[in-house]
């Protein structure tokens, strides 16, 4: 059966397949004679997929029966014009064999109302144990509380972004909304949100090894821990970040970007950092601001081999003298945006109000250098 035959092959059917559990979705124009095949097979089908809304009667038609199908265990709802999750919960609640949720979304822009969303009495389903959505539909404050009281026992749940579409909800609410999806075993979430935000999710959605909020190195590894394949991370804003001994290697992580971090602060948790993470090979790390009076930049990766170290800093102009400590010796240098020069000891020590980076690692292959005054990126390379 092609999904342009069901006017012609249903009774045929009927009688051939009478456990047929499985039909092609419908063609754009389709859609009725796909509603009266589906209704023929009622009894055995495990799979549906309902499309259109309340002004068309084939889709209501469909709806009024849904009840009647015993064997159905995953419904696709497909959404043209906006609606909330909670409009689908009398016809979820008509399916008690129910165990995956899909909702696709074909909408380029939400127009929502300020009219309050609907609050129905929610009767959780935790037989079902998968759910794929769209950002779009839940995305508010009572669609996401919607989404946690309904579906209390999630195995797999996927979260979609297929637009910008920024939440319209409180910040608690979002974490919430977050730690209820980390703690599901399998989940994809891809989600739209606000800048002010981000620290804060980074900070308290996450629950560290102690079980409360902390602003310690153990973040990064708390998401690591929860996605072992990680390849590249970037954390943004990222202001003081504390040390801590946590010893668990990480070696799915290659590149690394911290950024926003306040030059007063200590960066004592790079060296947790490099024992942690043993097959890191790009490091990016970006200051709020920088006074060179605070005194060299200490990067102190002792087990680490890197290919690139990059600096981020907001400036006009740059003149850096760099100490750099590797497996082949102690070497110091004074870099500019047209020359890199050996030079010695003393001469480091002298400019003390030039940037001055102390650099302790097992191998450093290049060092780069992104002024943001202009965009501009430059290599001293060794």
């Amino acid at each position: 059966m092609n999904q342009y035959g069901f006017d012609s092959c249903t009774r045929e059917y009927k009688v051939s397949y009478p456990h047929l559990k499985v039909l092609p979705p419908p063609g754009p124009y389709n859609e009725e004679p796909y509603v009266d095949t589906v209704l023929s097979f009622k009894n055995s089908l495990t799979s549906l997929r309902i499309s259109g809304d309340d002004s068309l009667a084939v889709y209501r038609t469909l709806c009024d029966q849904l009840d009647q199908f015993k064997s159905l265990q995953r419904l696709t709802f497909v959404i043209r014009s906006y609606t909330g999750l909670t409009h689908f919960e009398d016809l979820v609640d008509k399916c008690p064999h129910l165990k995956e949720l899909n909702f696709k979304v074909y909408i380029n822009a939400i127009q929502r109302t300020n009219e309050p969303e609907p609050e129905p009495m929610i009767l959780p389903r935790p037989d079902i144990h998968k759910l794929e959505c769209d950002w779009k539909l839940i995305c508010t404050e009572s669609q996401l509380e919607y989404v946690m009281h309904k579906f209390t026992n999630i195995q797999r749940l996927s979260v979609y972004a297929n637009g910008p579409e920024e939440p319209e909800v409180s910040g608690p609410t979002l974490i919430k909304f977050i730690q209820y999806v980390i703690s599901t075993p399998v989940f994809t979430l891809e989600i739209f949100v606000r800048n002010e935000d981000l620290l804060d999710i980074f900070i308290d959605a996450i629950p560290d090894t102690e079980g409360k909020a902390s602003r310690s190195i153990d973040r990064l590894y708390d998401i690591l821990q929860l996605c072992p394949l990680l390849e590249e991370f970037k954390i943004s804003f990222a202001s003081s970040i504390l040390a801590n001994h946590r010893e668990s290697k990480y070696p799915s992580l290659k590149k690394l970007s911290i950024l926003g971090v306040e030059p007063s602060k200590s960066l004592r948790f790079l060296n947790s950092l490099s024992l942690n993470l043993p097959n890191l090979r790009e490091f990016s790390l970006g200051f709020s601001y920088y006074d060179s009076n605070t005194g060299p930049i200490v990067i102190n990766m002792p087990h680490s081999s890197l290919d690139s170290l990059t600096w981020h800093v907001v400036a006009s102009d740059v003149e850096v003298y760099i100490k750099l400590k590797t497996e082949s010796g102690l070497r110091y240098y004074y870099w500019n945006r047209l020359v890199v020069l050996s030079v010695d000891e003393s001469c480091y020590l002298f400019v003390t109000q030039n940037v001055r980076f102390d650099i302790n690692c097992k191998y450093l292959k290049e060092l780069g250098i992104i002024v943001n005054y202009n965009g501009d990126h430059y290599c001293c390379i060794f």
